[in-house]
């Protein structure tokens, strides 16, 4: 839910490795909101063990290829490109959860290890995870196959991980991993996600809500996207992941 860089209960297993792999293949559209303004808008692109999450603004491209331990950022504008390793994310999301288990704030230490009370409304389906600090309320649908459940744990994994890394301020991703984990119980895809962090200042608090709608199959225009970001990443420079983030950073100062 940070600055960007989200039907029957029976889940099909797959017979064949020819089923299995057409059922990844998969489309999202996401929207996230504050309050009732439109923040970011993505599209996320499942093929072949790897996402490709196409954002609106700014122009940027991620590549999660966590099965070949490799992540490629791509800004689109700039034209250049960043290779990161999914060790380096990892390393850098256990640096952050050390930083923030050892902070003097408890609502920052809530980050380290978060713990939620958990409950589902069995009329509505809703998932919802509370704390002090924060509560997730996850509007939920069935995916078509245990495949496409994987494939969405995954990405979700790796770009919060990503997201922790890349977005200057963020907390450790161990909370929304926690309502990735209460989901996946469940057998279930979150259809919409409502964020609400709560603040010991009045009027300090905050609302995110984030919307996705799930296409069980891509078209031609999907893998022309795919095929272009390809490209893209063959030919673009490789820069740091510092000098990557240079505009992120100083946006983040102003």
């Amino acid at each position: 839910m940070s600055h960007p860089k989200i039907l029957s209960l029976t889940l099909i297993a797959a017979c064949c490795l020819g089923r299995v792999a057409a059922a990844q293949e998969f489309s999202i559209e996401s929207k996230v909101y504050d309050g009732r303004e439109l923040r970011s808008s993505s599209t996320t692109l499942f093929v072949e063990g790897k996402t490709y999450n196409f954002l609106g603004s700014p122009d940027e491209t991620v590549i999660l290829a966590p099965r070949d331990g490799r992540i490629v950022l791509l800004d689109n504008g700039r034209k250049v490109r960043a290779d990161l390793t999914t060790e380096e994310v990892v390393g850098f999301c256990e640096q952050l959860r050390v930083k923030a288990d050892r902070s003097s704030s408890e609502a920052i230490r809530f980050f380290a290890a978060p713990e939620f009370s958990e409950k589902l409304d069995p009329e509505t389906r809703e998932v919802v995870l509370h704390s002090t600090w924060m509560e997730y309320r996850a509007k939920t649908t069935s995916p078509p196959s245990a495949a496409a459940l994987k494939s969405y744990e995954e990405y979700v994994l790796w770009q919060s991980r990503l997201n922790a890394m890349t977005n200057p301020g963020s907390p450790p991703p161990a909370a929304r991993q926690k309502l990735n984990d209460a989901l996946s119980r469940r057998q279930m895809l979150p259809a919409e996600v409502s964020l609400r962090r709560t603040s010991l200042i009045p009027g300090f608090g905050r609302t995110l809500r984030a919307e996705h709608l799930y296409t069980w199959r891509l078209d031609d225009p999907d893998r022309r996207r795919i095929a272009q970001a390809d490209e893209r990443m063959a030919s673009f420079k490789a820069v740091s992941i510092s000098d990557y983030l240079k505009p992120i950073v100083a946006a983040a100062k102003r």
